[in-house]
């Protein structure tokens, strides 16, 4: 005999309660913010009682994803985890496309995993370091739906990804407030985002030339220069030196989870293995055999350890002027 239907009607064999134990609200000037925590379904039918999660994540849930340490690695062993991550927003789930350049050597999603992971808490508050967390998530979001494919002359897939750090921002002012996060807060994770790649044309005298000619030196004056018209044309109002020492720390983040080899031409790509890694083909140095039987010259042209080595030395440019800023401030 088939168990029979529960009615809808009926309060006491349909309810909807709230999760008992309530979340942790660090928060105290946004008193609108979404509530956090789960909600369950409990449905009483004829074979006993049925119970349904909904996975609800706020500021608590998210937070303790970004601090476990281990973030790429449980979005690689732990499926459930995954997909709890990916059902956070569509932009999420959408952030599993590859990236054929040869800077990455990940999909959006496992390079942002491992950006997030590589947030280092030196030299940070705390308070900075969990934003930190929550910017490395999103600095990226906006990859796919910027990206730009095209073959180079000598067959090799390429992708780019003009103005992915503004359509990042603007992801993540929508989907931020979701997590609680407003004010001040809010103001500054959408100056990290939008700005995370404002350093990346800097180089030292050591370093080999971008394929558009030099780039700019690393000196007081040039990053002076950059910040000082960054800070009169961004829209968000209200930046000092400090903001933008913390901004190095993410960047440094993001530069550390980049290929640990960059090579040009990129090598070929024939997959994606299950942690999200790109698999190419080409060996590292030598000739890459091109499909008419041609032969490129493959050579080095960054290393991820070497982006990091330039953003810790404008992180210390930042801070010199930060300690003269704060120095007139006194006076």
């Amino acid at each position: 005999m088939k168990a029979a239907k529960p009615d809808p009607k009926n309060k006491e064999q349909y309810a909807i309660v709230d999760r008992i134990e309530k979340p942790r609200r660090e928060q105290t000037e946004n008193k609108n913010a979404p509530r956090t925590g789960r909600r369950r379904a409990l449905h009483m039918t004829g074979d006993g009682l049925f119970m349904k999660e909904f996975w609800k994540p706020g500021r608590t849930e998210l937070e303790a994803v970004l601090l476990c340490g281990n973030f790429a690695d449980r979005l690689t062993e732990d499926p459930a985890f995954r997909e709890k991550v990916l059902s956070l927003d569509p932009a999420v789930k959408a952030m599993e496309m590859p990236q054929h350049t040869p800077f990455h050597d990940y999909t959006v999603l496992m390079h942002t995993a491992h950006a997030v992971d590589a947030v280092s808490p030196e030299g940070l508050t705390q308070p900075e370091y969990r934003l930190l967390k929550a910017a490395a998530f999103f600095h990226d979001i906006g990859k796919p739906e910027t990206v730009l494919y095209r073959t180079d002359a000598e067959g090799f897939l390429r992708t780019g990804f003009p103005g992915h750090p503004e359509k990042s921002a603007e992801i993540a002012e929508r989907l931020l407030p979701r997590f609680g996060y407003a004010g001040e807060e809010l103001r500054l994770l959408l100056f990290y985002i939008r700005a995370h790649d404002m350093f990346l044309s800097f180089r030292r005298s050591a370093d080999p030339p971008l394929a558009k000619g030099r780039g700019i030196e690393i000196c007081r004056e040039s990053v002076r220069k950059r910040v000082e018209t960054y800070i009169q044309w961004s829209p968000e109002k209200g930046l000092g030196w400090h903001d933008f020492v913390v901004l190095c720390s993410l960047a440094a983040a993001d530069m550390a989870a980049h290929a640990e080899v960059s090579y040009e031409p990129p090598r070929p790509e024939i997959g994606i293995d299950r942690a999200g890694k790109i698999i190419r083909h080409a060996p590292p140095g030598g000739f890459v055999e091109l499909e008419d039987g041609a032969k490129v010259w493959e050579h080095v042209i960054d290393t991820a350890e070497a982006k990091v080595a330039r953003i810790l030395e404008i992180r210390k440019i930042c801070r010199e002027f930060d300690h003269l800023e704060r120095d007139s401030e006194i006076r």
